[in-house]
């Protein structure tokens, strides 16, 4: 299962666009990936 880390709020989530402090949430071409690393649950 892929799993999420959010690099500014440090919380895991299946959610792609969860942290209002670095989303859009109207405009997530706005959104930067570099913030979201994907890591596996092993």
């Amino acid at each position: 299962m892929k799993i999420r880390k959010c690099e500014v709020c440090r919380r895991y989530t299946l959610k792609l666009y969860h942290c209002g402090k670095m989303t859009l949430k109207a405009n997530p071409a706005n959104f930067k990936e570099k913030y979201i690393k994907v890591i596996y649950d092993s």
